[in-house]
């Protein structure tokens, strides 16, 4: 015997054939001579009748109507057949076949239509809780009463108390036969078609069950044989622990095994209930006594096994919600948002680990009262707490994300985006739970937002002043070509034309920077080994687009790089054109290009020989549009060169910078760092 430890059962659908059919005449065939023979008269019903619950079971588990009808056919025949054996009457045995049909018919019935959960009623399960056990018992209680109102046409009753007598003795006789036998045969059934295995009881679940049927052995025994005390109710404690301790079909099966040792012992003469009154009085009594003790048994391990279900239902939803929240941590836990929960006093009651770091960070460190932080609009003005988003989605439901600011502890002033909604509280009256409020850093993005402004308003300056000379120089040159044939400024006309041609080529030069910049910063990289040097090396191409008295010293040792071909072809034709451009008048440009491995990396240094950059300028002149004033109206420039040069570095993982050469000569030192390319 084992515990019961959930009521879910696979069932594996059965149809009953040919060697079922034969089965269940021979078990029903035997239990209706067992009951015929524990009669004392040939019209009177016996002290026990367990053919009702086999008749029961027969009938319940057959699957369609057709088959039904076939069972009650044979077993009203065979009813027939037993009690001619017993040398039962005609007429008598005709009756009681009939009642016993009757009831079992109206039995089957009203279990289908209210127990549909019970295998042979369309579901799978057996008596797992107190409801079917109670609307269960209500249907053999009203099918045994229909079929003792048929059994009393058996005989002819003398008054009304013979026939209270014989309608309490078959109603007895029969309900609990009912009871007992359906109860242990439906709950073995159900075992037998399930996909439950045995499992080996441990030592201590086996001692258990052995001192249950001493203890039970020894109650019965001191009930039923040793003594004639009323201490039957002792029955009930043995009852009560293999129904509260072990499963359904044992509390049953123990239930049954030890009622009929009770109904064994009344038979012979002994026990309490021997003696008492007539055998009737006896047989009654004895129904009444197993009738209660099985149904205690069912109660307590009906109820027990309820309660398991139930209780195994809230574990599986607990893990399932447990599951949920770890999930939710987890996701929670990845985001690079930081997100806090704070209670309607303003306390911080969670943090994703986004949050902690982000709030330790700041001049305050962790605290875990909102108001605790010190927080700015993004003007530098101080932000009062009602004014602050977790105070206000408590009154307003949500707040849109805006911009807010805090300190760090070294001094930096951080952006931050925050949104926050209301949590609401399940089945409440609308108060909220809480509030979520999520941070998300957007220092750099405001920054650069800045810088795209700054650059989209430096962009129209430049795109403008071209066109505007354009312009200028155009009408120029239509008012100077309004004039007469013969008295047009032909040299003015020229003149007005070429400074508009050339601003449309300084506008066109800007807006391939422009396009050069956008493409540096958004394509995607296509790495491949790069040589720097040698013949075929990536320098050697780009010098013969260069002016041909440009000198470049190339040094042949510098190792390969992993690189976009197309992006480091524009750094280097950017670094090599302004080294070219960059040199005061009558000077031969002459660049000297090196590079060596460090690490990972490849260092290049490109020295020129040119104008050089002020000290002031060397890292101003990366930004874009930037030109040094020292300079400024001596060379054409868009100011994008060598912004692009930073983008496609960066973009590489390295960082590029200027310094002097080292000489009291003029010129710059360009130094970069590029991926090594593997061996």
């Amino acid at each position: 015997m084992t515990l019961r430890s959930s009521v879910s059962w696979v069932q594996r659908p059965r149809r009953p054939g040919p060697t079922a059919t034969a089965g269940w005449a021979a078990v029903h065939g035997a239990l209706l001579l067992a009951g015929w023979s524990a009669g004392d008269s040939a019209a009177r019903p016996a002290l026990v009748w367990p053919a009702a619950g086999s008749a029961f079971l027969w009938l319940l588990v057959q699957p369609s109507r057709r088959q039904r009808v076939a069972v009650v056919v044979l077993m009203t025949a065979e009813t027939l057949v037993v009690s001619g054996l017993v040398a039962t009457p005609a007429l008598p045995a005709v009756v009681i076949s009939g009642a016993g049909v009757v009831q079992v018919v109206i039995a089957t019935t009203l279990v289908r239509r209210w127990c549909p959960r019970l295998l042979g009623a369309g579901g799978g399960e057996s008596v797992h809780d107190p409801s079917t056990l109670a609307l269960g018992t209500l249907a053999v209680t009203l099918a045994t009463a229909a079929g003792a109102l048929v059994a009393g046409l058996a005989s002819t009753p003398q008054s009304v108390a013979d026939y209270v007598d014989g309608f309490t003795i078959w109603w007895a006789t029969n309900a609990t036969g009912i009871v007992v036998v359906g109860a242990c045969g439906h709950l073995l059934l159900e075992r037998w078609q399930s996909s439950w295995r045995p499992r080996a009881p441990s030592r201590a679940r086996v001692a258990e069950a052995t001192l249950l049927l001493i203890v039970s052995l020894i109650s019965y025994l001191v009930i039923f044989v040793a003594y004639d005390l009323p201490l039957a109710f002792l029955g009930a404690v043995s009852a009560t622990w293999v129904a509260t301790r072990f499963s359904t079909l044992a509390a049953a099966w123990h239930t049954a095994l030890f009622g009929t040792l009770a109904v064994v012992a009344t038979l012979v003469g002994s026990g309490p209930f021997a003696g008492i009154g007539g055998a009737e009085s006896e047989l009654v009594v004895t129904q009444a006594y197993l009738l209660t003790i099985m149904l205690i048994a069912l109660a307590l391990a009906s109820g027990r096994d309820q309660r398991d279900t139930l209780t195994a239902a809230l574990h599986a939803e607990q893990r399932e919600a447990t599951a949920r929240a770890e999930l939710l941590d987890t996701m929670t836990e990845a985001l690079d948002e930081g997100i806090v929960i704070v209670n309607p006093a303003g306390q911080l009651t969670r943090a994703n680990s986004a949050a902690r770091a982000m709030l330790q960070s700041t001049t305050t460190g962790y605290q875990h009262q909102a108001e605790d932080y010190v927080v700015e609009h993004p003007d530098g003005r101080a932000m009062d707490p009602s004014e602050r988003p977790s105070h206000r989605a408590l009154s307003e439901g949500r707040v849109l994300a805006h911009d807010l600011c805090v300190r760090r502890t070294d001094g930096a002033r951080r952006t931050l985006s925050v949104s926050a909604a209301a949590l609401a509280r399940p089945g409440g009256d609308g108060s909220p739970l809480g509030v979520v409020v999520v941070y998300r850093d957007v220092t750099d993005l405001r920054r650069e937002r800045q810088g795209l402004l700054e650059f989209a308003e430096n962009v129209s300056h430049d795109l403008r002043s071209p066109l505007t000379a354009a312009r200028g120089w155009l009408d120029l040159a239509s008012m100077a070509a309004s004039v007469s044939p013969v008295d047009v400024d032909r040299e003015t006309l020229s003149v007005a034309l070429l400074r508009a041609v050339g601003s449309i080529d300084r506008m066109t030069g800007l807006i391939e920077d422009f396009l050069e910049q956008a493409t540096a910063e958004g394509a995607e990289l296509e790495l491949e080994p790069l040589d720097l040097s040698g013949p075929l090396g990536l320098v050697g191409e780009l010098h013969e687009s260069l002016p041909r008295e440009v000198v470049i010293d190339v040094h042949p040792d510098i190792p390969a790089v992993m690189a976009d071909r197309q992006l480091v072809g524009r750094l280097l034709a950017n670094l090599l054109g302004n080294a070219a451009k960059y040199v005061a008048t009558g000077t031969v440009p002459h660049i000297t290009i090196s590079g060596h491995a460090v690490g990972p990396r490849v260092v290049v240094r490109v020295t020129d020989n040119g104008i050089g950059i002020p000290p002031a300028d060397r890292e101003l002149v990366f930004s874009r549009l930037f030109r040094s004033q020292d300079h400024a109206g001596q060379y054409a420039g868009t100011g994008l060169g060598l912004a692009l040069c930073r983008t496609i570095v960066e973009r590489h993982g390295g960082m590029i910078y200027a310094e002097d050469v080292g000489s009291a000569t003029s010129g710059t030192t360009f130094v970069f760092d590029l991926p090594l390319a593997p061996v």
